[in-house]
């Protein structure tokens, strides 16, 4: 990570050194893969995305040997690291290349090799691109390069733009290197680029040069180039944007003219020693002009459906490239039942994975995540072949009255998606469940997944109500009866005796011996009655005597001897 980072900051400041930066995503180029909304990525294995393209320098020509670190994709914020780019040739792609050829006197022992190597150069070519010739060199009667005679080509060593690589084939054969000729390169490759300029059909076009020396006069007469110089043809190359590929054949080329020409012009330099590496040389320009990438990586946005914006950036020598392409965050291409659920009258849904056991009428609601519209939704228990439910509309449910089985229990429920595709996808998802006897709560049709707290909030009830009944019965056994408040006597009065007002009344004693009460006495009609928050004292009066005595918690009156008050008759 931090080493593509690296190299992404050091092309940034080279970038900026160069101005380079300025082409933008006019230098990088995005091929269609297929044919949906999103042509330029591939998305149909969805997360795995694969897209195709040609970064191109700044007169469009295809950028050679990168690698993944060059690449850099990010999805959704998020810099994807498992980035492959695979460079192939995009034979699809169409070119037009025009070959300036050297027949000057000292290319006599190079031409044989240029007729073989020119075989497989057209076999790189395909019926949709095309090609043309120009063929130079400076006679001794004065024939040279017509830089001017643009559409009027001399037939003899000029033929323009064609796919009929036959004809050219034979007008490179038909080539004779004569002895001492001139070598006008500059004129030649001039005029090259002008009619490649005004004649290629394709806009990916080029001049491919080979020759084995350098503009110069043979001798006898004989000049080299007579209106173009180095310069001048480097800065047509430039203004039209025709790039230049330059092959230089032996150890006597002009390697400086032709290396300057081609990397100021876009172009690639190659130097060949053999027949071989000719050929190689010849065709590698019309693959490098095919030049493509393909580059694979997985997505972390979640599937749903959607489009979504991928970022693209390609770090080169020629500066950086960038370009937002989207994608489909596609579903599976097959539907994927996620889940199946059990929906409650209160809107609430519960997995039936989580659900230990169920009864009476059940929704089941499955959980469905499809690519295409799903055409049908089917139902089957215990592995039968006969769907016991189909549902046709969102959201697929299933009312299943469990009552109707034949047995309570163990119950295997197949949910079958079927989507619109053509021919269908189709998938299956298989889960138990406990199917229970149907109770009280499930026949008035309460969810299964409710009976068993309403059952335990009854319980609750009723053990709430035993409480209380056992709270009140206990509070009535302890409950203290009202006290009656003997009313006080208006008329009676202590007996009359030496008192001292600090003493407390002392009740007088009474003698286990003394004389019975003869006559039962009677109580007095009015009692004494309790005066503040002092308790009256109960008296017992003695209507013989008219004596009072008061009568203490624990005193005792009866006939018993024992007794404080000894009665004789039988009734008080």
């Amino acid at each position: 990570m931090k080493k593509r980072h690296l190299i992404i900051f050091l092309t940034i400041i080279l970038t900026w050194v160069t101005l380079v930066q300025a082409q933008g995503d006019d230098r990088l180029l995005v091929r269609t893969v297929d044919d949906d909304e999103t042509p330029q990525v591939d998305d149909q294995n969805y997360p795995e995305l694969l897209l195709e393209l040609s970064p191109l320098n700044e007169v469009g020509i295809p950028i050679a040997s990168l690698s993944d670190i060059n690449f850099t994709l990010v999805d959704d914020g998020t810099v994807l690291e498992d980035v492959t780019a695979v460079p192939f040739i995009d034979i699809e792609q169409q070119v037009s290349v025009l070959v300036v050829l050297d027949v000057s006197g000292s290319m006599q022992p190079w031409l044989p090799d240029v007729k073989t190597a020119v075989e497989p150069f057209y076999l790189a070519l395909e019926q949709w691109d095309e090609s043309a010739v120009i063929a130079f060199t400076s006679l001794p009667d004065g024939t040279s390069v017509d830089v001017n005679a643009i559409q009027q080509l001399d037939p003899t060593r000029e033929w323009g733009f064609t796919n009929d690589e036959g004809a050219l084939r034979n007008l490179i054969n038909a080539q004779r290197a004569v002895p001492n000729a001139g070598t006008p390169l500059y004129d030649g490759v001039y005029k090259g680029i002008r009619v490649a300029a005004t004649q290629a059909a394709h806009p990916r076009r080029a001049v491919l040069l080979v020759t084995n020396g350098a503009d110069q006069s043979g001798g006898e007469g004989t000049t080299g180039s007579r209106i173009a110089g180095a310069d001048i043809v480097i800065e047509e190359s430039r203004k039209t944007g025709v790039p230049i590929f330059t092959i230089g054949l032996g150890d006597d080329v002009d390697a400086a003219f032709l290396q300057r020409a081609a990397i100021l012009t876009g172009g690639t330099f190659m130097q060949a020693a053999t027949s071989s590496e000719l050929a190689d040389a010849m065709a590698g320009v019309v693959h490098q002009l095919k030049q493509a990438y393909r580059l694979t990586a997985t997505a972390v946005t979640p599937a749903d459906n959607q489009l979504h914006t991928l970022s693209l950036t390609i770090s080169s020598s020629a500066g950086i490239a960038m370009e937002m392409v989207s994608f489909n965050a596609w579903y599976p291409e097959m539907p994927q039942v996620e889940d199946v659920q059990l929906r409650l009258a209160n809107g609430k849904q519960f997995s039936l994975e989580t659900v230990r056991n169920a009864g009476g009428t059940l929704t089941i609601v499955p959980q469905i995540m499809s690519r295409h519209d799903i055409a049908a939704v089917n139902y089957y228990l215990n592995g039968d072949e006969t769907a016991v439910f189909q549902a046709t509309t969102p959201p697929w449910t299933f009312t299943w009255d469990t009552t109707t089985l034949p047995n309570s229990g163990p119950v295997t429920l197949t949910v079958e998606a079927v989507d619109s595709a053509e021919p269908p996808h189709i998938s299956r998802y298989e889960t138990d469940v406990t199917i229970s006897a149907c109770n009280i709560l499930c026949k008035l049709g309460i969810s299964s997944q409710l009976s068993g707290i309403l059952l335990l909030a009854l319980l609750a009830l009723v053990l709430l109500v035993l409480v209380l009944m056992l709270v009140r019965r206990m509070r009535a056994g302890t409950a203290v009866p009202p006290i009656e408040t003997v009313p006080q006597a208006s008329v009676l009065q202590q007996p009359v005796g030496p008192q001292q007002s600090a003493a407390p009344y002392q009740p007088p004693s009474f003698s286990r011996s003394g004389p019975a009460i003869q006559a039962v006495p009677n109580i007095h009609d009015s009692f004494p009655h309790a005066t503040g928050n002092a308790a009256a004292l109960p008296v017992l009066v003695n209507e013989a005597t008219n004596e009072s005595f008061p009568l203490r918690y624990d005193m005792r009156i009866g006939r018993d001897p024992g007794t404080n008050i000894r009665l004789a008759g039988d009734t008080v």
